[in-house]
């Protein structure tokens, strides 16, 4: 576990002990929004000490079973290591299959077509849905599609606002921010500039600063596949 003999990291919600390089918890799905280390104080009693935290991931298209097609949805930590992986099966179905790092399928990302738009429907593994991404195309020609997530029973968990073309940010009702995302922003990006967004651009990747401790690997990377297909036909 870790880098040395008693070393882990400890999911502070749900309290499953981790191998140190994760970034979410294996268990739960939660971010490490803080790094938790073992650590023998004083009186001989080890308790949790947290270190620096790290919030940034990237986000990009990279080669699936056609290895010249970019067709998988692959998230990344701050450091270039995967977290998650939204794979599509089949280019024939615009569906995907979230794998956490082990390979293991941890959720399912669908695509229903209707008059009004697209809609995605995230569910565990089993099929059972807990996320409905909503996705309508602008009013206006030209008009920047609108976007919202929603619960199993329809009520509205956050919406996508647009801060430009390229960079947006997902809230909550309340206002609080979950993510920004856009390319050149957060951790992924080794530098700013237009020739780094370029880059950014046509790698198809954004980069991510998460702010919502309760937002999982599975719902990351599940969003992305879904704004992959709907906000790029």
């Amino acid at each position: 576990m870790g880098k040395g003999r008693g070393m882990s990291k400890y999911c502070m919600s749900c309290g499953t002990s981790n191998d140190d390089p994760a970034s979410f918890c294996t268990s739960c799905g939660k971010p490490f929004l803080g790094v938790a280390q073992s650590a023998r104080q004083s009186d001989g009693v080890e308790r949790a000490a947290t270190i620096t935290p790290s919030t940034n991931f990237t986000v990009e298209m990279t080669a699936g079973e056609h290895k010249h097609l970019l067709s998988n949805v692959t998230v990344r930590d701050g450091s270039g290591t995967v977290v998650c992986i939204a794979r599509r099966p089949s280019l024939l179905h615009e569906n995907f299959e979230v794998e956490d790092t082990e390979g293991k399928v941890i959720g399912l990302v669908n695509r229903k077509v209707h008059l009004l738009g697209n809609s995605f429907e995230m569910s565990d593994a089993n099929g059972a849905v807990n996320r409905v991404i909503q996705i309508r195309s602008g009013h206006q020609r030209g008009g920047m599609p609108r976007c919202w997530v929603e619960d199993g029973s329809g009520n509205t968990l956050a919406t996508l606002q647009y801060e430009d073309m390229l960079n947006f940010d997902l809230v909550k009702p309340d206002g609080s921010r979950i993510l920004r995302a856009g390319p050149s922003r957060g951790g992924g990006s080794t530098g700013g500039g237009i020739g780094q967004t370029l880059k950014d651009l046509a790698a198809k990747r954004y980069n991510i600063e998460l702010f919502d401790q309760s937002f999982t690997g599975f719902q990351l990377t599940g969003t992305f596949a879904a704004l992959e297909i709907g906000l790029n036909p």
